[in-house]
């Protein structure tokens, strides 16, 4: 292989990546009268469509947010949905209920 073509190559290959990768997806999890809600883009879901929706989200990464009063079983039960659907990077953080 030209040895000039060798810096092009990778800079292609990780402009390719990082347009692929898109900003975080932000879920927003609470759990409302012993139910688990998600809400993606102001929109609540179930965790059917969730899983449906988050294959498109391989490569990108995802963010669970609660508050303290959100169970682990709603951010648990969500982890594992989205990381079913083949996304890798996944984290979560719980604040205050007022922010």
């Amino acid at each position: 292989m030209n040895g000039a073509r060798l810096p092009f190559l990778l800079i292609s290959s990780l402009a390719a990546c990082a347009g692929r990768s898109g900003p975080p997806v932000i879920l927003h999890v609470v759990s409302q009268a012993g139910a688990c809600h998600i809400d993606v883009e102001g929109r609540v879901v179930t965790q059917d469509e969730l899983l449906v929706a988050a294959h498109s989200w391989r490569g990108r990464t995802v963010r669970i947010v609660g508050d303290v009063h959100t169970p682990y079983k709603c951010i648990g039960g969500t982890i594992f949905t989205v990381q079913q659907a083949g996304v890798r990077k996944v984290g979560f953080s719980v604040g205050s209920p007022e922010g």
